[in-house]
């Protein structure tokens, strides 16, 4: 899924993360300092998991089906550390288009089709540069509007919820729903004593520790 860790001597890795179409979300969690803390026994580790990565994700207004919907021109790779939680190195490397499809209106999600991972993007966290842009294409109309990004913020563990609305005229808007946490992880689990299967995440996650 286009993450690499590599293994630091006495000290935490890094990650290089390249995000692909269809990126799974990147979870991690780290304990420090366990043989200088008196709570801590062979047999229980205790991990507090936290989201890497931003989370894009789309609604739409009543009336209006979105065909697909294409970011694109946005950093893709770039340095995660386990030591601070901290990303670095952000660039545009190779490919980076991501598509979602399907977008319609649903009033008991308040505007999503779905929660559900298809129609979340698992992106790297930063400030989109210069280039960056989405491409919203409506269903039953041949005009493709592309809209610039370019100074949004992405923070990690952090899910962007952009509102998309057809207009009359044929234009296209585009705005900020929501900025909120990532709601769906388990606070923390207990590694060792207690059993790993209840951590239970439906973004299917890689999980580091």
């Amino acid at each position: 899924n286009g993450i690499s860790v590599t293994p630091a001597s006495n000290a935490a890795p890094t990650a290089t993360v390249t995000i692909k179409d269809g990126q799974v979300d990147f979870l991690t969690a780290k304990s420090e300092n366990l043989e200088d803390n008196p709570d801590f026994t062979a047999l229980n580790v205790t991990l507090s998991f936290s989201h890497a990565l931003a989370g894009i994700r789309f609604k739409c207004n009543d009336g209006v089906t979105v065909e697909s919907v294409t970011i694109s021109g946005v950093n893709n790779k770039g340095t995660y550390s386990f030591t601070d939680n901290t990303w670095s190195g952000q660039e545009v490397s190779g490919a980076n288009t991501y598509t979602l499809t399907g977008i319609t209106y649903d009033a008991a999600s308040d505007g999503y089709k779905t929660f559900k991972l298809e129609h979340t993007l698992f992106m790297l966290p930063q400030t989109l540069p210069a280039g960056s842009r989405i491409a919203v294409k409506i269903a039953g109309k041949s005009v493709v509007v592309e809209v610039g990004m370019v100074g949004h913020v992405w923070d990690s563990g952090k899910c962007i919820t952009y509102l998309i609305n057809s207009l009359p005229d044929g234009s296209v808007t585009l705005s900020i729903d929501s900025v909120t946490s990532f709601s769906n992880v388990a606070s923390d689990i207990t590694a060792g004593g207690g059993n790993v299967n209840e951590f239970n995440d439906d973004d299917d996650g890689i999980l580091i520790w």
